[in-house]
């Protein structure tokens, strides 16, 4: 503790406010990311935990989807709030919104809107003086809305029925394709990256999924990704893919990774890379279904779907 500091002194200090960062951040975030700045050295630039720019970084294409969902909205704008602090606010809340309603197919209503317009503002306006009343009332609301262009349904809108509606389209098109082209049930596969998180404790290991995480549970140092594949007659599974952060780990110290129950590939995050997923297509999968398909007297050809996958996994069929 410095000379001269006192207890009365560091309860008198400010309090260190919770960033609540806007896409518009978030991307600046991935961008820097991608230049080759190391996390913790993003965290110092948008002064914000470690962990916050890790957990950015596993949302990217959610994020770069919300922006580019958001762009068309924001460059709508009629005309613009000059007080610093609102104008902030509703370009967050206006991301936030977006996010919402697009990425995470969630119900918003005008209540759940005005007290998120109170909750940015509160945390904008955090520390500074002579601050404004916001009540976030009906007519800024209304205001708000017409700034943006938004509709009424917009706000309180159900968004199931269109994705069951956007569901049902692709089933009609992806059974066209099989029958056209005529795919039968052992030659369509579907592919699906999960992440696994898991710590050692004693001598045994606790395997837990993604969202849930111990007290103390370093996500990252005790994460692994798999790929699994499977084909619809449900009779064939490809051996899994495994990408983990070790080419050696120290466990598997002596043993032949290619006699593992999986194949092993790795990167220093962990991750599904575009060059990984290319080996696997070539090297893992071609082979493995060739040899399945023989065995049952069919021809040599497959309909590999994939879902909508982090940019690092390309989209192709």
């Amino acid at each position: 503790m410095a000379p001269g500091c006192t207890a009365k002194a560091l309860s008198s200090a400010p309090k260190c406010r919770k960033a609540v960062m806007c896409l518009t951040e978030k991307i600046c975030v991935l961008d820097k990311l991608h230049s080759g700045l190391s996390y913790s050295a993003v965290g110092r630039e948008f002064n914000v935990n470690e962990s916050t720019i890790r957990y950015i970084q596993k949302k990217e294409e959610d994020i770069r989807r919300s922006v580019h969902k958001a762009t068309p909205e924001s460059a709508k704008v009629t005309s613009i709030v000059h007080d610093g602090a609102m104008e902030k606010m509703e370009k967050q809340l206006n991301l936030w919104i977006q996010e919402m309603t697009t990425n995470k197919k969630s119900i918003v209503d005008s209540v759940v809107v005005r007290m998120k317009a109170k909750e940015i503002y509160s945390h904008v306006t955090q520390g500074q003086e002579k601050v404004k009343l916001f009540s976030a009332s009906t007519g800024w609301l209304a205001s708000f809305k017409g700034r943006y262009h938004m509709k009424n349904a917009k706000l309180a809108g159900k968004a199931g029925p269109a994705d069951q509606e956007a569901a049902e389209e692709f089933k009609k098109h992806l059974l066209s394709i099989i029958h056209e082209k005529g795919y039968t049930e052992e030659q369509v596969f579907n592919a699906d990256e999960i992440g696994l998180f898991y710590k050692n404790v004693g001598k045994r290991a606790d395997i837990m999924p993604m969202a849930s995480k111990a007290p103390g549970f370093k996500s990252f140092k005790y994460h692994a990704t798999l790929l699994l594949c499977a084909n619809a007659k449900s009779d064939f599974k490809c051996k899994r893919l495994m990408v983990h952060r070790a080419q050696n780990p120290q466990a598997l110290r002596g043993k032949k990774l290619n006699r593992m129950p999986v194949h092993w590939r790795w990167n220093k995050k962990a991750w599904m890379a575009s060059e990984i997923f290319r080996d696997w297509v070539h090297n893992c999968l071609i082979p493995e279904a060739e040899r399945y398909l023989h065995s049952k007297n069919l021809a040599f050809r497959i309909l590999l779907i994939l879902d909508n996958a982090p940019s690092s996994l390309p989209r192709r069929t």
